[in-house]
């Protein structure tokens, strides 16, 4: 089974929520892969058309689960919808209440 994770950040949270576990699993012998923050058009590819619709997405062959972190954006959902109709399997780590940042804090421009 080939997993690609993804974490949302270089940080302390993309860290301990989606790199260390996916270094260890890769350290057991598992085939996963973790894709940096700013390597993700290689791996992973979401095509729109002039409107912004989603038309297609792309992973590299023979991947069976990918594993995302933080997604906000509605094409993702769109595209995590197309993956499982390849049979590729979606994980969406998402312990944040996007919701309720509040309105100081430097992330909420960004949600």
């Amino acid at each position: 089974m080939k997993v690609l994770c993804f974490p949302a950040d270089a940080g302390g949270c993309g860290s301990y929520r989606i790199g260390w576990p996916a270094q260890y699993l890769a350290h057991l012998g598992h085939d996963v892969q973790i894709v940096d923050y700013g390597q993700r058009s290689g791996e992973f590819n979401v095509v729109g058309d002039a409107d912004g619709n989603l038309s297609s997405v792309h992973v590299p062959e023979g991947v069976d689960v990918v594993v995302f972190q933080r997604v906000s954006r509605r094409v993702y959902a769109e595209a995590f919808l197309m993956l499982r109709e390849k049979g590729i399997a979606v994980i969406h780590d998402m312990d944040d209440d996007l919701g309720r940042i509040p309105v100081k804090n430097y992330a909420f421009a960004g949600y």
